[in-house]
This record gives C-alpha cells, sequence and structure tokens, in this order.
C-alpha cells in the first residue's frame, strides 16, 4: 500500500500489538510515525479532530461515491461524548460505540498537514483506501 499510493509518511499504532508491525515497518526504512493510543495522547489527537471540524476545515462529502465510507464515519463520530474530568476540570472525549477506526485514522491522518479537507477528500475519494 505503500508505494501504490505514493505514501510520503505511515502512522502506526505503537500500543499493544502494532508496536511489532511498527518496528518491522521501520526496520524496512519506510517513514513511520509512531503513534501513543494512551488515554493522553488519544484525547490530544481527538481534540485536534474537533477542533478542525469546528472550524470547518474538514467537510464530509455528501454523494453516492463516498456514502458507505462517510455513513461509517458519521455512525462513529455519533458515539463520541464529552467527558469533564471534575477534579482536574480537563475535557476528554469517548466513544460508547464499539467501534472507532475510521474516527481515530481521521484524527492521525490530520493531526500534522496543513491542509486537513484535502486529505479528507483524499480519504474518501480512493486516495489512500
Amino acid at each position: 500500500l505503500y508505494e501504490n499510493f505514493g505514501a510520503t509518511k505511515i502512522i502506526g499504532d505503537n500500543t499493544g500489538v502494532g508496536a511489532k508491525f511498527v518496528k518491522e515497518l521501520k526496520e524496512k526504512y519506510l517513514s513511520v510515525d509512531a503513534q501513543d493510543f494512551q488515554p493522553a495522547k488519544r484525547n490530544v489527537l481527538l481534540m485536534n479532530l474537533r477542533t478542525l471540524f469546528e472550524q470547518g476545515r474538514i467537510v464530509i462529502p455528501s454523494n453516492s461515491e463516498s456514502s458507505p465510507m462517510t455513513d461509517i464515519l458519521i455512525y462513529e463520530l455519533s458515539g463520541f461524548r464529552s467527558v469533564k474530568n471534575e477534579s482536574t476540570g480537563h475535557e476528554s472525549w469517548h466513544s460508547n460505540l464499539s467501534h472507532d477506526d475510521s474516527v481515530m485514522s481521521l484524527a492521525m491522518a490530520v493531526k500534522s498537514i496543513s491542509n486537513p479537507k484535502k486529505v479528507m477528500e483524499d480519504l474518501i475519494f480512493g486516495v489512500w483506501i
């Protein structure tokens, strides 16, 4: 996939079993960013994603080509809720659904780019899928 889609970077789950795959990819000299999914790191990703949506920098297209992916993404987004820690006052985001893979993939994809709207279009229209 890395070569087929001309990827410049892979962002891999470096938590649990994912750490082995990140290590193997790095051993192949691929450009890999290891992403931790510990609660604090995960929350940073989700807060950034939320901000980008609120700023209108990410737009979820609505057409027949994108429908299967957008339906999954919208469903997964609908499961997220803000939870405020009473002792610290910090806000965190949690999903009450069994899967949030599409949301977390999007959050990782847009975490360090200058044009998140373009990445969303690429994700939906098959550049990364």
